[in-house]
């Protein structure tokens, strides 16, 4: 299972590399076919985020929760002024692994706890979860990892 996750994983990033290029290149070309005004150049998104500082990372806490099958987590809230939104990642097993992780919900600004069963959803799973504080300018960063047991 190992290997095939690794073989995954490597497909994934050179797909990702391959398709970076082609949209570098569009991204470059179509400037010089259209006026700098016009709404098909000015509506380009960006390839990678603006510049800006990174923001600073929540304490993220949570436990497995028995009497709601879920685990339930609390962080505190960021004070970045811009922040646009805190994003829950998982992965299966008890060490993070960023190169494996999965979104489990998008939450606003103000939002403080949530609860999921994502990785947990038989008796003995482990999962290991992430916060992401996520600027407007598309800088992000992750919070302490928390390992969740289902009992």
């Amino acid at each position: 299972a190992e290997k095939v996750e690794e073989l995954s994983r490597l497909q994934r990033n050179r797909l990702q590399d391959d398709i970076y290029a082609v949209l570098k290149n569009y991204r470059q070309k179509l400037p010089t076919k259209f006026p700098t005004d016009d709404p098909l150049v000015a509506t380009l998104p960006r390839l990678t985020p603006a510049g800006g500082s990174a923001p600073v990372a929540v304490t993220l806490s949570g436990a497995w929760m028995e009497d709601l099958a879920q685990a339930r987590f609390n962080w505190t809230a960021s004070t970045d002024a811009s922040l646009d939104h805190y994003q829950l990642r998982m992965t299966p097993g008890p060490e993070y692994s960023e190169d494996d992780e999965s979104v489990v919900g998008s939450f606003a600004s103000g939002t403080v706890m949530t609860e999921t069963d994502a990785g947990l959803t038989m008796p003995g799973q482990i999962a290991s979860f992430r916060l992401y504080v996520v600027t407007t300018d598309g800088n992000e960063v992750g919070s302490n990892t928390v390992v969740v047991s289902r009992g």
